[in-house]
């Protein structure tokens, strides 16, 4: 049985500190659907299946189309000068191009999207070598394990094809996605029948770095339509970014300030009836002062009985007579 090569990108050792920097010129922005999961056992690596749908994915303003998945155990890249526990690579291509993005992948139980992910499918994977087996998952999605931070980006050869034309890779610096240790351990059993490999390491002569990466997943920093804060720990250069303000757009702010019509509705009620009863108060202030005068001019106690007027007594008599 043939040995297969791996071109592998050490971005640890051949990187050097000079290396320039690119943003607009490297532009990956992604919003990957939610698909349907077939898994195939290659042997060396676990084949998984992907449904584009209303998938949106962009490389300098280019649109590419995800044409498979592949997930190694340990990673073939080299990271920190080391081998990830494994490695996740989305190959992408267009009419004229592959972009190839390279996830590395620690054994870890920390929760994240990634490690739930993988502990909703690596258990139900087949040993079965070239058996495809359908898994039953609700929340398939790539964004659940792309990092969010930086990257490099290479002309260079796809790293798990020996005769790979040159192809745009982009490959994360030190921001890993996880799977808990029970998937991981599952998983190297399941990729225990691979092949022999030998590697090749590849030139870096043509490689940037793109800072900010996926941190803004496509966003432009300096748009300023409007503002949220988007929480991360620290930058590049330990720099604490846990509340910078990034332009979105205007339903973030909008939909803030409706948390707090109720204040305001009540405050213009409460300002409503006391302009209300300040109007009623000085009606009957007002009406007020006028009465009081009229009740002067002819005081109960001045009004004399008329001497015209008989009295009672005299009246009573007189119909005696009758």
């Amino acid at each position: 049985m043939s040995s297969l090569t791996y071109n592998t990108i050490d971005i640890t050792s051949n990187v050097s500190s000079d290396v320039k920097t690119c943003s607009s010129q490297c532009h990956y922005q992604f919003d990957y659907a939610l698909s349907d999961l077939t898994i195939t056992n290659k042997g060396s690596y676990l084949l998984l299946s992907y449904d584009n749908g209303n998938s949106t994915v962009e490389y300098n303003w280019s649109s590419y189309l995800v044409k498979e998945v592949r997930l190694y155990a340990p990673s073939i890249n080299v990271y920190d000068g080391n081998h990830a526990d494994a490695e996740l690579f989305i190959h992408h291509t267009n009419s004229t191009d592959n972009l190839v993005v390279c996830v590395p992948i620690k054994s870890s139980n920390a929760s994240s999207s990634s490690q739930k992910l993988f502990d909703d499918i690596i258990p139900f994977a087949s040993t079965e070598i070239n058996q495809p087996t359908p898994i039953n998952v609700h929340d398939y999605t790539l964004n659940n394990i792309v990092p969010r931070g930086s990257y490099y980006v290479i002309e260079g050869k796809i790293p798990y094809l020996s005769n790979s034309s040159k192809s745009k890779i982009l490959i994360f610096d030190s921001n890993f996605s996880n799977m808990s240790g029970a998937s991981y351990t599952e998983l190297t059993k399941l990729l225990s029948k691979k092949e022999k490999s030998k590697t090749t390491s590849q030139s870096l002569d043509n490689i940037a770095f793109n800072k900010d990466g996926t941190k803004y997943n496509g966003q432009d920093e300096d748009d300023s339509d409007d503002i949220y804060i988007d929480c991360q720990p620290v930058d590049g250069n330990n720099t604490d970014i846990s509340n910078t303000v990034k332009p979105t757009s205007s339903s973030g702010v909008i939909g803030d300030m409706k948390k707090y019509d109720w204040i305001i509705s009540a405050a213009a009620s409460l300002l409503l009836g006391l302009f209300v009863g300040g109007i009623i108060w000085f009606l009957m202030k007002r009406a007020s002062s006028l009465e009081g005068p009229s009740s002067s001019i002819v005081p109960s106690s001045s009004i004399a009985p008329s001497s015209s007027i008989a009295p009672s007594s005299s009246i009573e008599l007189t119909n005696l007579s009758l």
